[in-house]
């Protein structure tokens, strides 16, 4: 089939799955069900942000899904197995994929700014290969140290400060995410409600009023859903990352989260190489032969103390 659309939202309910499609091209949304051939090898692998194939059966009045567009990236929740720790030896559950930018939400103050909880999240974007961009909110109430954002700037993080009645930077930045399909993460109490309240309320309330009226909310179980707030401009609103628990960093499993440090873990002296003071490591050696950036290995470093200190 030639025909695609974006998946934007999955519902479940006693009669089971519905799948609601969004034609960009087209720009036509309707809801569509798996031919029955597809049904078991997909239908519990699709989630929102899929681009999926489909077809029109005349003869039942309905779309069905054919098949599924290659995948970019995903964001999942990570489990290892610690018996056998590897890069394969891991379960994921997948809330949404083709993600361009990940945005992480930290407040100036109230709550303070916290470096560690955006390392956690970086490092949680560099695992599932998606863009991270540091958002700072309230940044009329207090500015952040520059000592402690500049772990940040070395890492050449596009970052956005976001204040209350400054249209301009909000301006700049819904800019920056025109075009793209973004996911926001942070701590409570941080902002990120109300910053993703400016971008796409007024689709949210229009999906809702929809939903009270032709009842496909009611009596569901919903997870991921994609809100378009402006022309291409998505934003995935998953309920499963607004928190970190999402995959089980440990001491032994970090070196594997970092992707530059790939093709390095093996040429190690040591199989069990930590990268932090063993002699002949070749993540140090890269580090000393500016292959790997100074902030990157800084990064490493402040994350695996961090898991030593627990």
């Amino acid at each position: 089939s030639d025909n695609f659309a974006l998946l934007t939202k999955v519902t479940a309910n006693h009669s089971g799955k519905t799948f609601f499609l969004y034609d960009l091209e087209k720009k036509e949304k309707f809801e569509a069900k798996f031919t029955k051939k597809l049904e078991k090898e997909l239908s519990k692998f699709l989630v929102v942000g899929d681009f999926l194939y489909y077809e029109k059966n005349t003869d039942l009045d309905i779309f069905e899904i054919v098949g599924r567009k290659k995948r970019n990236n995903k964001l999942a929740r990570v489990k290892w197995d610690a018996n056998r720790l590897s890069l394969w030896d891991k379960k994921e559950q997948i809330f949404a994929v083709n993600i361009d930018y990940g945005i992480i939400v930290a407040s100036a103050v109230q709550p303070n700014f916290n470096p560690g909880m955006i390392e956690r999240y970086l490092l949680l974007f560099e695992y599932h290969n998606i863009q991270p961009v540091l958002c700072i909110t309230k940044n009329d109430l207090w500015l952040v140290d520059p000592e402690e954002l500049q772990l940040f700037v070395d890492l050449w993080l596009e970052i956005f400060f976001i204040t209350k009645n400054e249209d301009e930077e909000l301006k700049a930045f819904k800019e920056f995410i025109t075009n793209k399909t973004v996911v926001f993460v942070g701590n409570s109490w941080v902002g990120k409600t109300s910053l993703t309240n400016k971008i796409y309320w007024e689709q949210i309330w229009k999906e809702w009023n929809t939903s009270e009226k032709t009842g496909y909310w009611k009596h569901t179980t919903t997870s991921s859903t994609v809100y378009e707030w402006s022309g291409k401009s998505f934003v995935i609103d998953t309920p499963g990352i607004m928190n970190l628990n999402l995959f089980e960093a440990t001491r032994e499993n970090l070196k594997y989260l970092f992707s530059d440090f790939t093709e390095l873990n093996n040429e190690c002296k040591y199989k069990k190489c930590t990268h932090t003071r063993e002699p002949d490591c070749a993540v140090v050696q890269a580090f000393e032969d500016d292959i790997i950036q100074p902030a990157r290995f800084a990064l490493y470093l402040n994350l695996y103390q961090k898991l030593w200190d627990k």
